[in-house]
């Protein structure tokens, strides 16, 4: 190829594009660009949303665990995924949350421990009191029954282990009898045995409880003996009167009863024969139609 030459003649060849034609590709690169951009902007605020929740996760885990402990609740579980920090964190917690609830279990079943001793010790109407640190604690007793009984035949026996056992179970029906009926146990030395009626809660058929609890002693005492082979005796004596009663001391601390008819009511049984109920004239006035 070579150019043209004819004599007389300049000639020139002039070529034309539109802009926009010309401008079409940049125009369409930009498009490209900023379309792939955005999918790349998309992409990578999706990744990170995944990334942040793989991250969190294990860090809710924690928090609702977290709440889980402070609300008390003893199952506690927390998934562990993994070896990285979060799950390493995660054991750690889950070690830690056992041994808290292992404390809870302490602390709760020495609360229940304190519970029984606080209740063979005191009524339930002043374990509230003595819990709450009330100081003194001290209460008139104006109507009220005092059952004491004092069980014979305990030194005859030789076998220390045999009659200790009917000596409980002896102690543990006259508990239940006197619970039964209202009357509360009071502890007691020796071989004597003390429940009140009217002590925490007023019954104004106090006297004629008592005198069913005495009644009943009575027939406990055979069964025992039947039962154990023993040949125990009971005198009892039943009164009704007023008193005091009360905390007293600290460490240790009793529950007292104190007053004139309390110092009756030890004394009644020796003025009974064996197995015979002794009551004072309140008592009889009481019951004189209906026992002879």
């Amino acid at each position: 190829y070579g150019p043209l030459k004819l004599e007389g003649l300049s000639w020139a060849i002039l070529a034309e594009i539109d802009k926009s034609e010309a401008l079409g590709p940049i125009g369409k690169m930009q498009i490209y660009m900023g379309t792939l951009g955005v999918i790349i902007t998309l992409v990578a605020a999706l990744l990170a949303g995944f990334v942040a929740q793989a991250f969190a996760r294990p860090i809710g885990r924690l928090i609702k665990a977290s709440e889980q402990l402070e609300a008390g609740e003893s199952a506690i579980d927390v998934p562990v995924e993994g070896t990285d920090e979060f799950a390493q964190l995660g054991t750690l917690f889950q070690k830690l949350a056992q041994r808290f609830n292992g404390q809870n279990q302490l602390l709760e079943e020495k609360g229940l421990e304190n519970d029984t001793l606080l209740k063979n010790i005191l009524p339930e109407s002043v374990i509230t009191r003595f819990r709450q640190g009330e100081d003194p604690i001290a209460n008139t007793v104006q109507q009220a029954t005092i059952l004491t009984a004092t069980v014979l035949g305990l030194a005859q026996y030789s076998s220390s282990e045999k009659i200790t056992t009917a000596f409980s179970a002896l102690m543990s029906e006259f508990d239940k009898v006197s619970k039964q009926f209202g009357l509360e146990p009071q502890s007691m030395a020796d071989e004597t045995y003390l429940a009140v009626c009217g002590l925490s809660d007023v019954y104004f058929d106090h006297k004629h409880r008592g005198v069913n609890v005495a009644q009943e002693m009575l027939r406990i005492l055979q069964s025992v003996n039947s039962q154990y082979q023993v040949n125990l005796r009971l005198k009892i004596g039943v009164h009704s009167g007023s008193f005091v009663a009360g905390v007293v001391g600290t460490e240790p601390f009793t529950y007292k009863l104190w007053g004139d008819a309390i110092k009756v009511a030890i004394q009644l049984p020796e003025e009974a024969e064996p197995n015979q109920i002794v009551g004072t004239q309140p008592i009889y006035e009481r019951h004189k139609d209906r026992h002879n």
